[in-house]
């Protein structure tokens, strides 16, 4: 899923609210792998709404688990590039 919304966002950007229902999984493998998409999907965010889980998406650099502060970190770059403001 990560690939194909790197390659095709357009076509996954009409989950974005699947994916982000994932982001607050009580399942950490399922958060850390939406993350990597939610950056993906940035990229074809016309509407802006990352712009309402910019403040959740980064509120996991808080978290003890260094995996998850560390897909923040790696997904952070795609994101800046997308949505610099």
């Amino acid at each position: 899923m990560v690939d194909l919304s790197e390659k095709h966002p357009d076509n996954l950007y009409p989950y974005w609210d699947s994916f982000i229902g994932l982001l607050s999984s009580k399942y950490r493998i399922l958060t850390w792998n939406v993350m990597p998409i939610i950056a993906n999907l940035t990229v074809v965010d016309f509407e802006r709404k990352f712009d309402e889980v910019f403040n959740k998406q980064y509120s996991y650099l808080g978290s003890k688990y260094m995996v998850t502060v560390s897909n923040v970190a790696v997904n952070s770059a795609k994101i800046a590039v997308n949505k610099p403001y």
